[in-house]
């Protein structure tokens, strides 16, 4: 028998420690995963104009990322869009860590310029925005 058989669960320290999410971080959890259910489906029940075009509107660039000023209503139906064009395409998430890998890395420039569009998935490019004339509407999250 290899080494990985002999092992009892107990030597792996893993399956030792305890589940370090409290009951409280647990709903506080749920209760933001509820709070992008709503946010999604009002954007579902509210979209945007079905005609507008299949490219993003026009974008703000904030510290050299051109984010396109969208809502997460108006995100999902360019994704839709995307998807329905049957071609390969892409979008970007993009937060705070991601704005600073494009300053440091060329090659994530080049990858932000033949995206289909960058949505804004932190606060700081957001309240960064409201300092120009054309800032971005909201933070469109990945992920809660």
């Amino acid at each position: 028998m290899g080494r990985a058989a002999n092992m009892e669960s107990t030597d792996n320290p893993y399956l030792q420690r305890e589940s370090r999410i409290s009951h409280g971080n647990l709903q506080r959890l749920e209760s933001q995963i509820e709070a992008l259910d709503r946010r999604v489906n009002d954007a579902l029940r509210n979209p945007v104009d079905p005609d507008a075009p299949t490219m993003a509107p026009g974008s703000v660039h904030v510290w050299g990322v051109p984010f396109s000023r969208l809502t997460l209503g108006e995100t999902l139906l360019y994704i839709d869009q995307l998807v329905s064009r049957g071609r390969p395409g892409y979008f970007i998430t993009a937060n705070l860590n991601y704005v600073m890998l494009t300053s440091q890395l060329p090659e994530l420039q080049r990858v932000n310029e033949r995206a289909s569009f960058i949505v804004c998935d932190g606060m700081p490019m957001v309240w960064w925005s409201r300092l120009t004339r054309t800032p971005l509407p909201e933070r469109v999250a990945s992920m809660p």
